[in-house]
């Protein structure tokens, strides 16, 4: 069998690779080295007279805005650990421009991503394995992260790709191929699913299923309506209270635990902060400081928290109604952006998983921990978007030059 190689297919392999070391959040050398690798050939690309289309400024737009926002407030702060902190979530958004640029240049969008995906879970799939092996399937899972909710917070990225993965090997492939690689795909998913279950996050658990419930009804009630949007967004916000109140009642009435009220608790100290610190917080570095000093409450037994455990009360407390407001912008922003890219690209299935990754992490889990602050959190986090970005610009150039779109 020929092997061709060209500048798109050692594309694909970089961002394969860059996509492994992202998805195991390891080797940060094996990180570096592929996105400078996707850099040079980009910049070969660009020597080659080829063109690159610009990001959607409804993408654009409101990145700049929060990235803008945040760093604004923490320089307000006057605190250098806390502008470093805000400089890190440039650094750690640097990804989306990786993958946004070096996917519209690759081969095809599946192909370019997937093997980096099945790669970097089958190497998270070691601790679990370990734990199986071990005798320890009852005891919760770690991983090689500092906290167990960090373990579940990465397969909730993986899953939804994985799945739709799955699916679409089984719609589009043929003959021993689509037999492979729906089993490949299907098995790895079925088993990171179970890892999910050993780590016993409350919040990833029901950020993966009321993701993937939103998501699935809302496709089967869109799919080839004629909806606008103003409507779709509705019956998106409705399914999503629905099986939102669902698995809260449930996480309330069956699984309990005794720090739950401290959550709370948390959640009245950094209302205070906001509300004596308005403009730009108490910056991210002096949040423990000013808590310990002036906000925490009688009944808390945590006083060592460096951050409350919900997103909207870390960026509105540590920057402020600047940082709040950039933070709900953005996501407000994805969400909608999403929602009009499933509706313009309906055979496109990755939009689906970043609307389920969206929802998961930062909707739902979001609302419990602190899942958009951490490096190897905002890295998946923005690596995913580029290429879901990505994607439908392929999409689109395609239907412009007459041909099929991707499935």
């Amino acid at each position: 069998m020929k092997i061709c190689i060209n500048r798109e297919n050692l594309l694909s392999v970089a961002l394969n690779l860059f996509v492994l070391f992202v998805c195991s959040t390891k080797w940060n050398a094996g990180f570096s080295i592929s996105a400078g690798l996707i850099v040079v050939l980009l910049i070969w690309f660009l020597r080659k007279k080829e063109k690159f289309a610009l990001p959607p400024l409804s993408f654009f737009g409101p990145y700049i805005f929060f990235l803008a926002m945040v760093s604004l407030a923490s320089f307000l702060t006057g605190d250098a650990g806390s502008m470093r902190t805000a400089r890190n979530f440039i650094a750690y958004s640097l990804p989306v421009w990786v993958t946004y640029f070096g996917f519209q240049k690759a081969n095809h969008d599946w192909s370019s991503f997937q093997w980096g995906l099945l790669g970097g879970s089958w190497v998270l799939a070691y601790y679990p394995l370990q734990a199986i092996l071990a005798g320890h399937i009852y005891e919760r899972l770690r991983g090689p992260f500092a906290s167990y909710n960090h373990m579940s917070m990465t397969l909730e990225v993986l899953l939804p790709f994985l799945y739709l993965a799955t699916f679409h090997h089984w719609r589009s492939g043929e003959g021993k191929k689509r037999i492979l690689y729906t089993l490949l795909f299907g098995c790895t998913a079925v088993f990171m699913t179970g890892t999910l279950l050993m780590a016993q996050s409350r919040g990833g658990t029901a950020g993966f299923g009321v993701g993937l419930l939103t998501v699935a009804i809302y496709a089967w009630l869109t799919h080839k309506k004629t909806w606008k949007m103003p409507l779709r967004t509705i019956v998106f916000c409705l399914i999503l209270a629905v099986s939102g109140s669902g698995f809260y009642a449930f996480t309330n009435t069956y699984q309990t635990r005794s720090y739950d009220n401290e959550r709370v608790l948390l959640l009245h100290s950094a209302y205070h902060m906001w509300q004596d610190h308005k403009v730009y917080g108490v910056g991210f570095d002096r949040w423990n400081k000013e808590y310990q000093a002036h906000y925490i409450l009688p009944g808390a037994h945590e006083p060592t928290l460096t951050l409350p455990h919900n997103n909207v009360a870390n960026f509105f407390s540590g920057t402020g109604t600047l940082g709040g407001a950039g933070y709900l912008v953005f996501l407000g922003s994805n969400l909608l952006l999403l929602l009009y890219l499933t509706k313009k690209y309906p055979k496109n299935l990755i939009p689906y998983g970043m609307l389920w990754y969206c929802i998961g992490l930062l909707l739902v889990h979001g609302m419990v921990d602190n899942t958009f602050y951490a490096k190897y959190e905002l890295h998946l986090y923005f690596t995913f978007w580029g290429i879901t970005l990505a994607s439908c610009t392929h999409n689109k150039l395609k239907q412009s030059n007459g041909g099929k779109t991707d499935e």
